[in-house]
């Protein structure tokens, strides 16, 4: 993470009313850390240039041109969406508060750098490449998602989602082995699942 700037309260008003405030900015608040953020250049049409292009403007010496192209502008934007939570996203432009609480994955973004994308899901043993898969749909990409879902959006992995959550965390914290026996099992259970799901009711 770069160097925090001398605190400015007047360049950062009023989002930080005290020293303490503003450095909290430059902190991952409750959450964060499992958020998928992502930075990204988007296409933005000018509208008030394009409109001058297109009618004229006398007092700035431009003639008007009906058939002008729109102008676009590559503007920086922020797009947040929550673990195990397809329905909700954050899509908007980036303000200053967005690269101080998320600074580490901005200052990768301005250089250009991929950000840490966390421990794969591959590495814990038990998960199929579908389950992976599936994940990848509802915004956990990585363990640290994983093992930090919350129990409103667990369910959405389906069958099993506690015991990988549990597991995930194991594997971050060091805090025990794997139980390999336990998610086979329950690897087993979830297909077991999917091909009932799969045959036609009545038979």
């Amino acid at each position: 993470m770069e160097t925090q700037p001398a605190f400015n309260p007047e360049a950062f008003a009023p989002a930080a009313t005290s020293e303490a405030a503003f450095r909290k900015q430059y902190e991952l608040q409750p959450g964060d850390e499992g958020l998928d953020v992502e930075f990204y250049k988007k296409p933005v049409v000018m509208t008030f240039r394009t409109k001058q292009a297109r009618e004229g403007d006398p007092a700035k010496n431009i003639p008007a041109n009906p058939a002008a192209d729109d102008i676009i502008e590559y503007q920086d934007f922020l797009r947040i969406n929550v673990p195990g939570n397809d329905k909700m996203q954050f899509d908007g432009p980036v303000n200053d508060l967005h690269k101080r609480r998320f600074a580490e994955k901005w200052a990768a973004y301005q250089s250009g750098q991929k950000a840490d994308s966390g421990t794969p899901l591959d590495t814990l043993p038990g998960l199929m490449p579908e389950q992976i898969a599936l994940f990848k749909t509802k915004h956990v990409h990585n363990l640290e998602a994983l093992a930090g879902i919350s129990d409103t959006h667990g369910p959405n992995l389906g069958l099993g989602w506690r015991t990988l959550r549990k597991a995930a965390q194991d594997r971050l914290t060091g805090a025990g082995k794997n139980d390999v026996a336990e998610l086979k099992r329950l690897v087993e259970a979830q297909a077991a699942e999917l091909e009932k799901l799969k045959k036609p009711k009545g038979l």
